[in-house]
């Protein structure tokens, strides 16, 4: 069974952390600040406040706090397997608190004004692709912490290494494919969601807004895939923008109409599939429960080293 998307983005988290890969801020791979342009002025976002997205579904998902359970955990089970191995395994820096985007934060675009100023569309914290190669470690290490990729011979099985045997422990004896299935319901609100009248009127006030201030997109969706505005650095061009995209979703109200209107979307959702929706939020509550007795030092299933 493939794992839950749950498990699979705190195994990201722990990939990130693995090798050393948040050695500081400055590590090549996150993105940083340019030096300040002379020829643009970052707007200030003063009295702007967006609302916070919660949605329907939102409950049948981890909240952010046992997400960050979740995540010590496999880096628990993953520490404990390189022991086996025989090696000292560092998880690295943990990301700052906040830093590491879950939920809806990002859902409908920028939605902190802070972080728009600070960060313009880049997220706040993205792991070094440097260290994530494995730079100071050696081969073996790599391969006992991340496997070879190839397959064990098991059927749908591939060597993944350590951090893989702590995510299939961590997934043992769950239904992925239920826990799985708020996220794919949120999917498709929110694709569906792009398509209502209200929304795409109020996609039609935001970029009305942002052209009227020097910028043309269709939707505020689109900024993060302009390539001639997002690069490698965080330049105040972006910050820029990101701030005015801040200011006409403001203006036009867009969070709260577009919150509405997906809402409606996920409550006729959750009408449609209630059943398998309360074996979504048991399925989740095992998982988390088992992550806070890894971190108890009880309730492990097995040893993560032998799989």
């Amino acid at each position: 069974m493939p794992s839950s998307p749950l498990a699979k983005t705190a195994a990201a988290v722990l990939a990130a952390l693995s090798l050393g890969a948040l050695t500081s801020c400055a590590d090549q791979g996150t993105p940083r600040p340019a030096a300040p342009s002379a020829s643009v002025t970052v707007p200030r976002a003063t009295g702007v406040h967006l609302p916070e997205v919660k949605l329907p579904l939102d409950s049948y998902q981890v909240s952010a706090s046992d997400f960050g359970t979740i995540s010590s955990a496999l880096i628990s089970l993953t520490r404990t397997c390189m022991k086996g191995a025989g090696y000292d395994y560092a998880a690295g820096h943990s990301p700052a608190p906040g830093s590491v985007q879950t939920g809806n934060s990002r859902r409908y675009g920028l939605l902190d004004p802070r972080d728009a100023r600070t960060h313009g569309y880049h997220p706040p914290f993205v792991p070094d692709a440097a260290a994530l190669s494995g730079r100071g470690e050696s081969h073996a290490y790599r391969i006992a912490l991340t496997g070879t990729g190839k397959p064990t011979g098991k059927k749908g099985q591939f060597d993944d290494g350590c951090a893989g045997k702590a995510n299939a422990l961590l997934d043992q004896g769950i239904d992925t494919d239920a826990v799985n299935l708020p996220q794919w319901l949120k999917r498709d609100t929110f694709q569906r969601s792009m398509s209502r009248p209200a929304v795409r009127a109020v996609f039609a006030d935001w970029s009305a807004c942002m052209r009227a201030k020097g910028y043309s997109y269709a939707s505020p969706l689109a900024p993060f895939d302009d390539r001639r505005l997002v690069g490698a650095q965080v330049t105040d061009a972006e910050r820029a923008v990101a701030v005015t995209d801040i200011q006409c979703k403001d203006s036009t109200h867009l969070v709260q109409k577009w919150t509405a209107a997906e809402a409606a979307l996920q409550d006729a959702a959750i009408h449609a599939h209630r059943a398998d929706l309360a074996e979504a939020r048991a399925e989740t509550a095992k998982t988390v429960a088992r992550a806070k007795d890894v971190l108890a030092g009880h309730g492990t299933p097995a040893d993560p080293a032998a799989r």
